[in-house]
């Protein structure tokens, strides 16, 4: 099935989130995509987890040593299985 979303509104309702707005400015500006969430949303949620998925491995396969102790000591989410 091919899944469509032709218009992505914004909840109006919802605050705007300063961090929120300076992650999405740096991913624009990195990319050169000024409406990357819009193009992230058209692709179906199967899709895009699987890109996610691929995205992941590819960043796990670049990590060393030194990032991988350098997160176990400083990021409270990383920890050995």
């Amino acid at each position: 099935m091919n899944e469509k979303i032709t218009n992505i509104e914004q909840d109006s309702e919802r605050p705007a989130n300063p961090e929120k707005n300076e992650i999405l400015k740096r991913v624009t500006e990195e990319t050169g995509v000024p409406d990357i969430i819009n193009v992230l949303n058209r692709i179906p949620n199967t899709d895009f987890q699987s890109l996610l998925l691929e995205i992941m491995e590819d960043k796990s396969e670049a990590t060393g040593v030194k990032e991988l102790n350098y997160s176990l000591e400083n990021n409270p989410f990383v920890r050995i299985c």
